[in-house]
């Protein structure tokens, strides 16, 4: 005696068991991109923060050489005209102001470390000019490595060794978060396994469930619509959370600016262009 076998039960338990595997990878995947999204807005809220004090660290380090490169060009004919002598002076560097009086002797290493400094300070002003123009981190690398050369260079007067400190952390921290803004907008592999699932909810459950025939076509097509809508959230939930990180990668890490509302109208006596190449020259 040949027993029919009812396919029911078969299309009915393959369906669950994609159902269970749906569920179980899709929890595991949102609860993956929802942690990947607080990470990507807390670097976004990072950046945001230091670009936020990037325009009045430029425009300080902007004052304080400027003010220095005025201060030296106005004594300096006095220095040089006591050379060999005694004179005194306001007790000054790039990155301080003193009321101070210092009696200096005046040789010509002195006069020659005058002229050093105030170059110095007019690269320093200059390049200011130049990464006040800047409304992209991508472009904000070369700036900061000629600053730290120059940070590097004035590290020889004891005095100034912290003066370009705080702009130079806050260049490493928008170059380091967009860096990592970058590397946490990878979404490939979660895009295959979204993939993946949407593939088994097709296959797995959709057509086995169609395939029942305990159900009339009419109350069949009723159930499998409602059905498949509320399991199909699932990937639409993923492929949202993709789309968002994505897209926040991807955006271009700028901010508007206008560099004379940062500057205003006093500009550095050496030109912006070429500056830092000038000042290496002048120091071989």
């Amino acid at each position: 005696m040949t027993v029919a076998l009812d396919p029911n039960w078969f299309y009915s338990t393959l369906a669950q068991c994609a159902a269970g595997i749906v569920s179980l990878i899709g929890a595991l995947l949102i609860a993956r991109l929802q942690q990947q999204l607080a990470i990507i807005r807390e670097l976004e809220e990072r950046f945001k923060l230091a670009e936020r004090d990037l325009p009045s660290q430029i425009l300080a380090v902007h004052k304080q050489a400027s003010a220095y490169s005025s201060y030296v060009t106005s004594v300096l004919p006095s220095v040089e005209a006591a050379l060999g002598t005694y004179i005194t002076v306001a007790d000054r560097t790039i990155a301080t102001t003193s009321e101070a009086q210092v009696k200096l002797q005046v040789t010509q290493m002195v006069v020659e470390s005058f002229k050093t400094r105030r170059h110095t300070a007019n690269t320093i002003a200059a390049n200011m000019n130049e990464l006040s123009r800047v409304t992209c981190a991508d472009d904000l690398r070369p700036h900061r490595e000629r600053l730290f050369a120059l940070h590097a260079e004035i590290q020889n007067y004891a005095r100034d060794a912290d003066f370009l400190e705080a702009l130079l952390g806050t260049l490493d921290d928008l170059l380091e978060t967009g860096a990592q803004l970058r590397g946490r907008g990878s979404v490939k592999f979660t895009a295959a396994l979204t993939a993946v699932l949407v593939l088994l909810c097709g296959i797995g459950i959709v057509a086995p469930l169609s395939w029942l025939s305990a159900y009339s076509e009419r109350n069949k097509f009723s159930f499998l619509t409602a059905f498949a809508t509320a399991l199909l959230l699932i990937p639409a939930v993923l492929v949202t959370q993709l789309a968002d990180i994505w897209r926040r990668s991807k955006a271009k890490l700028e901010w508007p600016r206008e560099p004379s509302a940062i500057m205003g109208p006093h500009q550095s006596q050496v030109p912006p262009t070429r500056s830092w190449e000038r000042s290496a020259a002048a120091h071989k």
